[in-house]
């Protein structure tokens, strides 16, 4: 069974309430959620979706930096995500080398075509590995 728990990042003064697991940032009006789900064996699904411009990278920073220094084997489930900018992809990218220099291993899977197009136009398929299927992103990160 998967755990999955709930916090609240508020931006206006950028406080984390509660432990890092399922988060809803709010966003203006709009939320974007943040899914934590610890699988067994050590493997962690992060679930972002909406729009990760501007302020949703902001509002994504917190917690992906909490995952990042308290998870190694992650999985970013990037499927339901419908916009990625450049800070977006830096939030990605600094969670995931963080991961990597405590031994850990951080890929992607399930990018929309329009988001896939921007990870491979920046190169960030070549850092931060995509896989097609949860199950194949859940191998690769998997301890052996």
């Amino acid at each position: 069974m998967t755990l999955v728990h709930r916090c609240l990042a508020l931006r206006e003064i950028g406080v984390l309430y509660g432990m890092i697991d399922q988060c809803t940032v709010l966003v203006g009006k709009k939320t974007m959620p943040i899914e934590i789900n610890d699988l067994g064996g050590g493997v962690t699904v992060v679930r972002l979706s909406g729009r990760i411009d501007i302020a949703g990278a902001r509002e994504i920073d917190m917690p992906m930096n909490i995952i990042a220094g308290s998870k190694r084997n992650v999985v970013l489930d990037l499927s339901a995500v419908d916009f990625l900018a450049s800070l977006g992809i830096r939030s990605i990218v600094v969670a995931a080398k963080s991961i990597a220099s405590k031994r850990g291993i951080c890929v992607m899977f399930g990018p929309t075509p329009d988001v896939r197009s921007v990870l491979e136009a920046s190169a960030i398929d070549t850092v931060i590995p995509i896989h097609d299927g949860l199950d194949d992103a859940i191998r690769a990160v998997s301890p052996h």
